[in-house]
């Protein structure tokens, strides 16, 4: 027999395999388990075999010995909808001879019923009604986990409970019940109208305040007189309460407005006027929403005026209007404010005039346009077009910022004026502007504006032509020769000059484009190498002088050693370069030696060279990733690669498998994704797969957060992807 129960135990603590019988063996070796040990017990049986099969050799343990062990099976039996289960739990509550500890523990099992059947039901209002308050009170917390509607008129016969415990609970189990079905049966839940204005009287504060709740949820008129009484007479604390109460729209009457008005115009403001502005706000009539306006005329304006009127929302929009027509120069500000935050665009037309008129401050002004910004209505943009034109400088600013928000192109009616203004600020905000607008025709501008003493507008231009293109480049290298001898640039301005020139410069721009860097300061080369590569990307780059330099640039590191790198890789290298660029190769960082590894598949032996690097244990992965792409038209490397694409490194495993598809038919395109993290700062080190024509090659970021692969086909940019970072970028490229 000890055998036996040995061989049960070792077949249900086993891990998760079965076999014909397994499951009676399982069942049977629950009761030879010690009591300790049963609920682990039952949780692997249920995990093993599921609840529904296990039902049978669970429902024994209903009897066991131990409250605890009844309790664990009972709720996972009773939340299955087990209907043996649910009649044991109605029979322990039911049976007067059960101990009080089997009658709780019946409640217990049926709060967490799936769902109550009506001798479930009939159960838990008969224990309502129980001489045991305790157990009264805990058929109250069951009654609370279902629909109470059902069983309505018991629960509210226990608002009038002998013990202040279970009439508090009766009243909270009413007020939760009248917000989660206000809109199903209001009729039925006001039938707690009556019994609840009883309870304003109770002797205890608690229930009085818990009372007024469930009166504001039940939002029955009939309740008004008392709460406006209690809300004139009683402690603050329940004053309070019954203002909340009477802030609903049902409860909008005369009686009730007429206290809350007086409440509201309190002043100062004391905690009954702030619940009071509140109270209206829900209530949102006509005659309310007077009230609310009416405070903005007077400052200062209680906060919870104004949120009083948000909340009204639409309601609100036709006074508020009125106000920024009408009111004082304050009110007209605040009520402009309120109808950006509130978002109807029926307010566009009386925000755009109040920007045109000539009684409106400039601080009405741009606050009209920020709330039109808000809104975001095309219908808005003739008049934020005037604006932008307006003589004072802030009121330009807010007003193309209102049309980049926009992003109408209509607006490239203001771009000119904007990118010739006096202010930088308003020049950089128009430089924005037309990059949100792709506007081509304002490349030769923003060009010029890449002369402007000022670093905003520059950068914002550069940013912008990235965007546009449309630049020619002698415009472009004629605004960096303006400002060679003034402040250096930052190191953010380069990185956009570089994007800039990277999207405009074109094959015919080639030999302007090596007479240019090899005369520029050094703090431009880096910009400007990324221009090479762009320039010479079907046209390799000879020039012994340009390419000496930027294998200077790799060796001399810095920020723009990667620009150097990937310039070299459009260049034709003879012996002596290639010498000169492994020196500088060895002594670069990894993300230099991956960029690198395109310059080196055009080096003379550059085959071997990156097969070694392919198979180069030591070298990091990113360099052989980038190797394995790079060698895709080498036949010398081919071992190398399938190799590699056999290895259990997955990018190095992907770009090796992806060179041997493409072979020496992939494209002259390339394709780059730059990812930052929300606050803007470069995500580097991060593993980025970029899918060109179907064929997806791996690269890591650098410390810019910029990943490049070249060599993918021309068609359009494919798809991206990398692990753990949501869609907040996408691929940039030709």
């Amino acid at each position: 027999m000890l055998a036996a129960s040995a061989i049960a135990l070792l077949g249900l603590l086993a891990g998760g395999f079965s076999w014909p019988g397994a499951l009676e063996i399982d069942g049977r070796a629950l009761t030879a388990l010690p009591e300790p040990e049963r609920p682990a017990g039952v949780e692997r049986l249920i995990e093993r075999h599921g609840i529904k099969l296990a039902g049978p050799f669970l429902l024994p343990l209903l009897s066991d010995p131990a409250p605890e062990v009844r309790a664990y099976v009972g709720r996972l039996l009773v939340r299955a909808g087990d209907p043996t289960a649910l009649a044991a739990a109605v029979d322990w509550l039911t049976t007067p001879e059960r101990p009080p500890a089997d009658r709780a523990l019946g409640l217990d099992l049926l709060s967490y019923a799936a769902r109550l059947t009506a001798p479930a039901r009939r159960a838990i209002e008969q224990a309502i009604r129980d001489r045991d308050a305790p157990l009264r009170l805990r058929a109250l917390e069951a009654l609370g986990r279902h629909d109470p509607l059902p069983s309505w008129p018991v629960l509210l016969g226990a608002l009038d409970d002998d013990s202040r415990e279970v009439r508090l609970a009766a009243v909270l189990v009413v007020e939760a019940t009248a917000r989660e079905h206000a809109a199903d049966d209001p009729q039925a839940l006001r039938l707690a109208t009556l019994p609840l204005l009883e309870r304003l009287d109770d002797a205890d504060r608690s229930i009085r305040l818990a009372a007024l709740r469930a009166l504001g949820a039940l939002r029955d008129p009939r309740a008004i007189p008392a709460l406006v009484r209690i809300a004139s007479e009683q402690t603050i604390e329940l004053r309070t309460a019954a203002v909340d109460a009477l802030g609903a729209p049902a409860m909008g009457t005369a009686p009730a407005l007429t206290a809350l008005v007086r409440f509201s115009r309190q002043r100062p403001p004391d905690e009954l006027a702030r619940h009071a502005d509140l109270a209206l706000g829900e209530i949102a009539t006509p005659a309310a929403v007077a009230a609310l306006v009416a405070t903005l005329a007077a400052p200062p304006v209680p906060e919870e005026a104004k949120l009083g009127l948000l909340q009204a929302g639409r309601a609100a929009v036709e006074a508020l209007e009125g106000v920024v027509v009408h009111g004082t120069p304050s009110s007209a500000v605040l009520a402009a404010e309120l109808l950006g935050e509130i978002g109807d665009r029926r307010a566009t037309d009386t925000l755009s005039d109040a920007i045109a008129s000539p009684e409106s401050g400039a601080t009405a002004v741009r606050v009209a346009i920020e709330a039109l910004e808000r809104l975001k209505d095309p219908s808005a943009v003739p008049a934020l077009a005037r604006a932008a034109e307006s003589a004072q400088a802030d009121v330009r600013l807010q007003a193309f910022s209102a049309l980049a928000a926009l992003c109408d192109p209509r607006s490239v009616a203001v771009l000119e004026g904007g990118l010739a203004d006096s202010d930088p600020r308003v020049c950089a905000s128009a430089a924005q502007l037309a990059g949100l607008l792709d506007a081509r025709r304002a490349g030769p501008l923003l060009a010029d504006k890449l002369a402007d003493g000022a670093s905003a507008p520059r950068a914002a231009a550069a940013r912008a032509l990235a965007h546009t293109g449309g630049a020619p480049f002698g415009r472009i290298r004629a605004g960096l020769a303006a400002t060679a001898t003034g402040p250096a640039r930052d190191p953010a301005e380069l990185e956009a000059l570089g994007d800039a020139l990277e999207a405009n410069v074109t094959a015919a721009d080639s030999a302007q484009v090596d007479e240019a860097f090899l005369a520029a300061d050094p703090g431009l080369q880096g910009a400007l190498a990324r221009a090479l590569a762009a320039a010479h990307l079907a046209q390799a780059l000879t020039s012994r002088a340009v390419v000496e330099r930027l294998v200077a640039m790799v060796s001399e590191g810095g920020p723009g050693a990667l620009a150097a790198a990937a310039a070299l890789a459009t260049a034709r290298l003879s012996d002596g370069q290639a010498t000169a660029l492994a020196h500088a190769f060895a002594d670069a960082p990894p993300a230099v030696r991956a960029r690198l590894c395109a310059a080196i598949a055009r080096a003379p032996r550059g085959a071997v060279w990156l097969a070694s690097l392919i198979a180069g244990p030591d070298e990091p992965l990113q360099v052989r990733a980038a190797a394995a792409w790079c060698a895709r038209d080498l036949p010398d490397a081919r071992s190398a690669l399938e190799a590699a694409a056999r290895g259990p490194q997955g990018p190095l495993a992907a770009n090796a498998r992806a060179a041997l598809a493409v072979g020496p038919h992939g494209g002259n395109g390339w394709r780059a994704i730059r990812l930052r993290t929300p606050a803007g700062a470069p995500l580097g080190g991060r593993w980025v797969t970029l899918d060109g024509g179907a064929v997806p090659v791996a690269a890591m970021t650098d410390e810019t957060g910029v990943a490049r692969v070249g060599g993918l086909s021309d068609a359009a940019p494919g798809g991206w992807r990398a692990d753990g970072l949501s869609l907040q970028a996408g691929p940039t490229g030709p």
